[in-house]
């Protein structure tokens, strides 16, 4: 691939709508797990996602599937002196296959 020495604008606005697919099949799967830990829970949540179809129309520009990976890690800790009521923090991160 030639490399580019002109400044290069990310400002376009293009409209793709013509040039892709409007469906998209995949497969989604997932699994989680939950530890109490006094009077707290953690949380790990790991789903992927895979798109079995190509998402351009024309071969020519390309042959991409869609995909993600998610991460979740959280915690909630319950507070006695509100027995029905939970504070939650959560972390995630999601990440592009």
């Amino acid at each position: 691939m030639p490399i580019v020495e002109t400044a290069q604008s990310f400002n376009a606005n293009t409209d793709i709508t013509s040039d892709i697919n409007t469906v998209n099949f995949g497969l989604t799967g997932g699994a989680g797990f939950t530890q109490m830990f006094n009077s707290s829970e953690v949380f790990l949540d790991v789903r992927g996602a895979y798109g079995l179809t190509v998402i351009q129309k024309v071969s020519a520009n390309g042959s991409s599937h869609n995909g993600n990976l998610l991460i979740d890690l959280a915690t909630h800790y319950i507070f006695k002196s509100l027995r029905d009521r939970m504070l939650s923090f959560q972390v995630s991160h999601s990440c592009i296959l």
